[in-house]
């Protein structure tokens, strides 16, 4: 997951930004090496989906 290219809706970003002061675009900051990440199959995803709880910026935060 570290590897990966982040992708997000824009108007999202900067309601959370706006709400919660976590900005999508500080990624790259999340620890992985201690987050841990589980697939989402709460629903029938047209792609695989996973779920992170780790550390950014500090932070605890849940990442999707």
């Amino acid at each position: 997951m570290a590897d990966s290219e982040y992708t997000w809706d824009e108007n999202k970003r900067q309601k959370t930004l706006n709400e919660r002061g976590l900005d999508f675009a500080d990624m790259e900051n999340f620890v992985w090496d201690t987050a841990t990440t589980k697939q989402d199959v709460r629903d029938d995803y047209p792609e695989p989906r996973y779920l992170s709880i780790g550390i950014m910026g500090g932070k605890l935060v849940v990442v999707v």
